[in-house]
């Protein structure tokens, strides 16, 4: 590892008072994904967001020994990553819930929209579950 990384990780702790309960990393950059776990705390969150190159990772010494949980998503545009934080600090929606994300069938859409933009449920994404074509 270069220095860099452990200069990196050393700030984190420091700064969070031993480290961030939650960190979200969105460069698609190896290096600050691998930080953001390493900088985590005991239990701590890491979400990573949007696509990345390969990461090596130890499950064992990453994750499981530091009870890290690490969720991806898929999208989040930099244009929304304010009006994003600003709607969690508002509804206090967190964006590690069991209760998020919510799913609904692809008949009840409707029903979907509505939990979705009106906040409700302390839901931030919405599955649609098509019907299968077989």
């Amino acid at each position: 590892m270069k220095a860099a990384f452990f200069v990196g990780k050393e700030r984190i702790k420091i700064r969070t008072h031993g480290g961030a309960h939650r960190a979200m990393e969105c460069s698609g950059n190896p290096a600050a994904e691998k930080l953001a776990i390493a900088g985590a705390c005991v239990a701590g969150k890491v979400l990573s967001v949007g696509e990345n190159r390969a990461l090596e990772i130890s499950p064992s010494e990453d994750l499981i020994r530091r009870d890290i949980t690490l969720m991806g998503s898929w999208y989040l545009h930099r244009a929304d990553y304010f009006e994003n934080l600003e709607l969690m600090r508002r509804t206090g929606l967190d964006p590690f819930s069991r209760r998020s994300p919510m799913s609904f069938p692809s008949d009840d859409l409707a029903r979907g929209f509505e939990v979705f933009c009106g906040h409700k449920e302390e839901c931030l994404k919405v599955v649609v579950r098509c019907h299968s074509v077989l």
